[in-house]
């Protein structure tokens, strides 16, 4: 039964020694979380690499040996030339809880020695005859050279063998009592798999080291007479009921299973296309049949191991270690992970994720067995960002127009990450001339716009502001400059050509992404400006920021916060805008008595939200100042949350998959960091709905944009309203496939009118239900908000 996840990936690289599991060595190189990775639980990655296989074996003892607190009775040796005497000892292993060791078939090696004296060893067990011979398969054999140093270096030795692969493989079963596994009630199990293929019996390795399970080698066309006499002894003797079949019908054929089945047992054949297929069958019946077990918590699907499929003397040694660590053990390719492994590591990776906050989720793990010319490195980090990806994307619909709030966004646009060049041309009339200077107009309103895109996008995005230097005189008359409504003012594209032409070759527009045409912002309003998409040639965008003569504005009108809000708005960036197409759709009936309409725009691109509020609600307050003296206070009807929305920063790139929580189970648990500055916390946590909508939630601060606002009103006069009323968790539905003014993203609670039922953030001990999802704010400890998420319906 496959579940799924989110998690933070922390690679361990190879360092050609065992790390003991947890990982806590100091020498442990973890990689910065940032650089790869999903919001949540961390994934350690351990490599038993050695110099040869001897030293790899080596390694992976070490590590049994310190699980087992270093008191090892018995020590499993095997031939490190032949695989057929290393498949059968894994359950031999398994049963005294001992390492299997690789030593060379004439030598005993003074390391090896060295680790047995230290373990407390008392006796060697060798697997396998001497010498070479066909019938015990490739490669030769634990030699008499190396009993008798064993047996000179005080160990007492025995040694299992039969007259074949076929024989031994019976001796070593004669000596264990199979065990069943759990959640099949079908008596005792043994394994069966072919003696002329390493993969399919080495991948059932780890489930038979723990079961136990002895490993039975069979020819492959029909089963060995040895076997088959095995097995109706076992059936009384040890009530063995069951038997897994290891490979398809290439490796064994189908009158092997007949024969099993003659002989009253029950067959679990595991068959895959390939031998990395097989792999991921053994890892599921077993994660399968230890679920179905209450309190189970072994091959859960939360470790794996992993090695060359083509190559098994790397892997030789892991299955003791892996039954320990009920793990199973996957196949791949020295160079790329294969396909069915990738998938199925996926879904550990999305289990993971889904189980982030559970208690009874232990750390999961990733044990590579080999070196880097066995298992390279790039391989595996190729894969885990390839899956990070494709488990983000889970929460990552696709759009199917340009303007939508699906991914990916459209390259066709402003780019949103690296250095964004905007040239600035200011622009005067004669009957309404700048009475400021070009410096203060860039203090006033470019400082703010790079600030605004700057910091919400975590320093992802540099804006670099090109200004022209002087007032460029139009011959336009500047106070006929009015809303696009009014047939009175001139042609707005007129004026945009025009300041192109002033400029001339004072400004090298092929360097630029985008220019701005400012007017004096002491008497031009923002609203009514021009946009234009682009010229024929070399002339980048263009817009116009401020287009409305006012001569009646009190004080100067900064346009910084407009303006980001309309390039964030207007498909500058390749975004739709957030306000509806038809207004009428947010239009609110006149207020019950003693109430009023609060309406609350959220993150610069129009996501509009209204509610009705007591009109003397003391939330809405702000003070008022003359001369930096106390002169009352002031109520807002308009708060203004201006941090940019998550969903916004994951679209432009400036949120990692590694600061997204992917909720795709029904319960979650979620600690969300401020989205003004989330640093290495999670930013926000997505629950896809279906293949097109998603739920948001982030977390809201009083801090960045969503701070207070001042605003002076003339002279020394000013008023502080605010712009988050309570802090807490923000949610919000997101619909990938609606169009521009379509109101793409809505408020939690929104039904299309934009009214909700009060200010939509939730502080701790709220909850709200969207979309069938129980959303609950169950902590806030000043840094984070806990969240519960629960599936009701």
């Amino acid at each position: 039964m496959r579940r799924l996840l989110i998690g933070l990936l922390a690679i361990v690289p190879a360092l050609g020694i065992a790390l003991a599991v947890p990982v806590n060595d100091a020498s442990a190189q973890q990689r910065d979380p940032e650089e790869t990775g999903l919001a949540g639980v961390a994934v350690e990655q351990v490599r038993y690499g050695g110099a040869d296989r001897y030293d790899t074996s080596l390694l992976i003892a070490r590590q049994v040996a310190e699980m087992a607190g270093n008191q090892l009775d018995v020590v499993v040796l095997v031939s490190g030339e032949r695989w057929t005497d290393a498949v059968v000892a894994a359950p031999l292993a398994g049963a005294h809880g001992a390492p299997v060791v690789l030593v060379p078939p004439n030598e005993i090696r003074a390391d090896a020695l060295e680790f047995m004296r230290g373990s407390g060893t008392r006796t060697a067990i060798i697997v396998g005859p001497t010498g070479s011979d066909p019938r015990h398969g490739p490669g030769r054999g634990v030699g008499a050279a190396v009993e008798r140093a064993l047996r000179d270096a005080g160990l007492s030795v025995e040694r299992v063998a039969g007259e074949d692969r076929f024989g031994t493989s019976v001796a070593v079963a004669d000596r264990l009592k199979p065990g069943g596994i759990p959640g099949l009630d079908n008596g005792n199990t043994v394994i069966v798999a072919s003696g002329d293929v390493f993969a399919d019996a080495l991948v059932a390795g780890p489930f038979a080291a723990l079961g136990v399970h002895p490993v039975l080698l069979t020819t492959p066309a029909d089963l060995h007479a040895d076997v088959a006499d095995y097995l109706r002894a076992a059936r009384s003797r040890d009530g063995v009921r069951h038997v897994v079949v290891m490979g398809g019908t290439a490796a064994l054929a189908e009158p092997v299973e007949e024969a099993i089945a003659d002989a009253g047992m029950q067959v679990t054949r595991l068959a895959g296309d390939t031998r990395f297929d097989t792999a991921v069958k053994a890892a599921e019946l077993v994660e399968d049949s230890y679920e179905a077990t209450e309190d189970a918590r072994c091959f859960d699907d939360q470790s794996y191991g992993i090695a060359r499929a083509d190559v098994p003397f790397d892997a030789f040694s892991a299955a003791p270690l892996l039954s320990r660590l009920c793990a199973s053990l996957l196949l791949t390719n020295s160079d790329a992970v294969p396909v069915p492994t990738a998938d199925y590591l996926d879904l550990m990776l999305q289990r993971l994720a889904e189980t982030e906050g559970d208690a009874d989720v232990r750390p999961a793990a990733l044990f590579v067995f080999g070196g880097e010319a066995a298992v390279q490195q790039a391989s595996l980090e190729n894969y885990l960002a390839e899956a990070i990806q494709r488990i983000a994307d889970a929460c990552r619909p696709e759009r199917q127009q340009e303007f939508q709030a699906g991914f990916p966004r459209s390259r066709a646009h402003l780019p949103t990450t690296g250095t964004l060049r905007i040239g600035v041309l200011f622009v005067d009339f004669a009957d309404a001339p700048a009475t400021e200077s070009i410096s203060t107009e860039i203090d006033r309103n470019l400082r703010g716009f790079e600030a605004i895109f700057e910091r919400s996008s975590y320093g992802k995005l540099d804006v670099e502001f090109v200004p022209h230097t002087r007032w460029l005189r139009s011959s336009l008359r500047g106070t006929e400059q009015a809303e696009g409504a009014h047939t009175a003012g001139p042609d707005h594209l007129a004026l945009l050509n025009e300041a192109v032409e002033l400029a001339g070759d004072d400004v090298d527009f092929s360097r630029l992404d985008h220019v701005i045409v400012a007017l004096p912002s002491a008497t031009f309003w923002l609203s009514g400006f021009t946009l234009r998409s682009g010229f024929e040639g070399p002339l980048p965008p263009m817009t116009m920021v401020n287009g409305v003569y006012l001569p009646e504005l009190e004080g100067p009108n900064p346009w910084s916060d407009w303006a980001a809000g309309f390039f964030l708005s207007s498909g500058r960036f390749g975004l739709p805008p957030l306000w509806p197409g038809d207004w009428r759709l947010h239009r609110q009936p006149d207020p019950p008595e003693g109430k009023v309409w609060i309406r609350a725009e959220w993150g610069l691109r129009g996501l509009n939200s209204y509610f009705l509020a007591d009109e003397n609600d003391l939330r809405f307050r702000g003070t008022r100042t003359i001369a930096n003296r106390p002169a009352g206070h002031a109520y807002t009807r308009h708060l203004e949350p201006q941090e940019v929305l998550a969903w916004t920063r994951w679209k432009m790139d400036w949120l990692t998959p590694d600061q997204v929580a992917c909720v795709r189970r029904g319960d979650a648990t979620v600690e969300l960091a401020p989205i003004a500055n989330p640093g290495d916390g999670t930013a926000m946590a997505a629950i896809p709905i279906n293949d097109h909508e998603v739920i948001v939630l982030e977390s809201r601060r009083k801090t960045g944009f969503d701070t207070d606002r001042a605003q002076v009103y003339s002279g020394d006069s000013q008023v502080t309203l605010p712009n988050l009323v309570a802090e807490g968790v923000f949610v919000y539905t997101v619909d990938a496939w609606i169009d521009s003014g379509g109101l793409p993203i809505k408020v939690a609670g929104d039904s299309g009118n934009g009214q909700v039922a009060g200010f939509p953030v939730l502080s701790a001990g709220e909850s709200i239900v969207v979309r069938g999802y129980e959303i609950t704010v169950t902590a806030d400890d000043g840094d984070t908000h806990t969240v519960q998420i629960r599936k009701v319906s």
